[in-house]
């Protein structure tokens, strides 16, 4: 079991036998613990706001290269998990509605200021796993609720990526935009094989995607990456914000009073874990 941590940034006992790596994420100054914003994206009091409820935005909230220089491997840990909370609200527009969607990631080349970007606002020639929350149809301009999944390059937009896990509308079961209340989301992934990646998630106890993921293109090779969300709103508007963040990374048995950093997510600061 995963257990939450109450330092932005630390090394968790979970017993004697476990151990974690958390990030953490609300709102407030979160310039002083390691993220960053760019484009439309603000971080408030208790929320980080992504995008306001206009057209043509974009928003990103991701975890920076620290005065350590250190961003986390994800190939070096056996699980994960990130706990959210997220609301879509807004007004919409007569001609294309609310959307676009928001997107969790852990990625290179993220949302920086003058990047190309597109769907989600996740950028052109990004490259990592990319877990996208899709509200707008672009080719119908229909309200959705569906969930993309891209372990690869970004190319375009992520709901055309033919490398990409596309969900069914999952309308029938939940509506991600609602102004008067927040979701909790869940998600995790487990090592398959060495390689892959079994990606589970639950929006408010409810399972809606379970699914198997593999690398493709850059993202085989990649060997660090940022954790962030970012959101777009193209030709409809939304307002999308997220907070109560909690990324948890490295979850592992030890039999042993220390171990090297090649089994784990290493201590920015130590190189390994003890």
């Amino acid at each position: 079991m995963f257990r939450k941590c109450i330092l932005l940034f630390c090394i968790c006992f979970l017993s004697t036998s476990y151990q974690a790596q958390t990030y953490q994420l609300s709102g407030g100054n979160i310039e002083s613990f390691g993220w960053g914003t760019s484009f439309n994206a603000e971080s408030l009091s208790d929320h980080i706001k992504l995008t306001s409820d206009d057209r043509y935005l974009v928003g990103a909230v991701y975890l920076q290269s620290d005065l350590r220089g250190y961003l986390p491997n994800l190939k070096l840990c056996s699980s994960w998990k990130v706990e959210f909370d997220f609301k879509i609200g807004g007004e919409g527009t007569k001609t294309h509605g609310k959307g676009d969607g928001f997107a969790f990631w852990h990625m290179l080349n993220i949302p920086s200021n003058g990047s190309l970007v597109n769907d989600l606002g996740l950028t052109e020639g990004a490259y990592g796993l990319m877990i996208g929350f899709d509200t707008h149809d672009e080719h119908t301009e229909k309200r959705i609720n569906k969930i993309h999944i891209l372990y690869g390059e970004n190319t375009a937009n992520i709901e055309d990526n033919p490398n990409a896990f596309h969900s069914a509308d999952l309308s029938d079961k939940i509506d991600f935009i609602n102004a008067e209340r927040s979701y909790n989301a869940i998600i995790t992934g487990e090592r398959v094989n060495g390689i892959d990646w079994k990606i589970d998630i639950s929006v408010d106890n409810k399972l809606l995607v379970s699914t198997i993921v593999s690398p493709s293109g850059k993202a085989i090779d990649m060997n660090r990456g940022s954790f962030g969300f970012s959101a777009s709103t193209k030709n409809a508007t939304s307002r999308h914000q997220v907070t109560n963040v909690k990324i948890f990374v490295d979850r592992i048995l030890t039999y042993s009073d220390s171990f090297s950093t090649p089994i784990i997510c290493p201590d920015p600061i130590t190189g390994i874990a003890t």
